[in-house]
């Protein structure tokens, strides 16, 4: 497999595959968003929510709120009020 190239973003390069989950992730947030504000249904593909949670998910055990996450995920807590991994 060839090297994964650099793409330039307003805060500095990373590489093709990491830029194209972010777009994901934007993409499914964003649409989410704006279905909800129109009252349309959005479903996203299967894949790319598969992607986005993953991402979601790690940035999640990054700032400490894993086992919140976990907890909620398997019905053990609610989340608190206002919750996000963002």
């Amino acid at each position: 497999m060839g090297a994964d190239p650099l793409v330039r973003t307003a805060l500095g390069g990373m590489g093709l595959a990491a830029y194209l989950s972010t777009r994901t992730v934007e993409l499914v947030v964003h649409g989410d968003d704006l279905s909800r504000a129109v009252g349309v249904s959005f479903a996203a593909p299967e894949e790319a929510l598969t992607e986005v949670l993953a991402i979601l998910g790690a940035v999640a055990v990054r700032r400490g709120l894993g086992p919140t996450l976990l907890a909620a995920m398997t019905g053990r807590q609610g989340l608190p009020e206002g919750f996000s991994v963002l």
